[in-house]
């Protein structure tokens, strides 16, 4: 009997070595293989590749390189990268931590059906961060650039507010005869299908634009000193959603300009 198990052991040991080195090998194979497909273009690839910097499994650690894949595969659209840089953003691994960034990255997986993306959204989804996105994005300094041309913002031309749903408001502005403006809107909260337009008193359209992020921005010249009307528009995807609509005056004419 104890010669028996003595033999079994004798087998067991080669095999055990056997596949201590197979695993290893297998393991090559397929850090290999990701890597070609990522040089490939493949997002999935890159995304896995991105996660093994990340992490330090089988490559030295990196989160430079981590957010270099991550970043390949979400300008593919692959909603776990986006996720990621978001996150990297958030918390600044690697990177400067940003959280307008991070909450753009969010967004855009979110939109995707990411459910780890969109809890981040709802966290961070406070109404004094999303104004400060908001202002962010529209009032960096005291100008807001479209198509190269200054614009001042009218600090009395603004509209805010929160609204759930398939949302639309609609209110008026006075702007003066002869004069050029811009109106830039953002709605925020996983805001879907926005459109922003301007109508004249006879209920004419001056300007349009329609758009499927939550960012737009309407160029236009008043015909006319008085009041026009102003209609946002837009899907709201999550229990509630944060708009702003800011007015600028053109520091040139638009006749120089070529509409958005």
């Amino acid at each position: 009997m104890t010669n028996s198990w003595a033999k079994m052991a004798n087998c067991s040991i080669p095999l055990l070595l056997s596949l201590a080195l197979v695993v290893p090998a297998m393991a090559d194979t397929n850090l290999s293989q990701i890597q070609t497909s990522a040089n490939q273009g493949d997002p999935s690839a890159q995304y896995s590749l991105g996660l093994k910097y990340y992490s330090g499994e089988g490559v030295s650690q990196s989160y430079n390189k981590a957010f270099e894949w991550y970043q390949k595969a979400a300008m593919q659209n692959h909603a776990m990268a986006q996720s990621n840089i978001g996150q990297m953003y958030y918390y600044g691994f690697g990177i400067p931590k940003n959280q307008v960034k991070a909450y753009d990255w969010f967004k855009k997986s979110a939109y995707q059906g990411n459910d780890k993306a969109q809890a981040k959204i709802d966290e961070m989804s406070q109404i004094g961060f999303v104004m400060n996105f908001i202002d962010s994005e529209f009032t960096k300094t005291s100008y807001h650039m479209i198509n190269n041309v200054e614009y001042s913002p009218i600090n009395d031309h603004y509209l805010v507010g929160q609204l759930s749903d398939s949302s639309s408001i609609s209110e008026s502005m006075s702007f003066s005869s002869g004069e050029s403006y811009a109106l830039a809107a953002i709605c925020a909260m996983r805001c879907r299908n926005v459109t922003l337009t301007i109508y004249d008193r006879y209920g004419d359209i001056i300007s349009e634009v329609i758009d499927a992020d939550g960012t737009t921005a309407v160029q236009f010249e008043a015909a006319y000193t008085g009041d026009y009307t102003v209609d946002l528009n837009f899907d709201c995807q999550a229990s509630s959603c944060l708009y702003k609509v800011q007015g600028y005056e053109a520091s040139m004419s638009l006749d120089w300009l070529m509409y958005i």
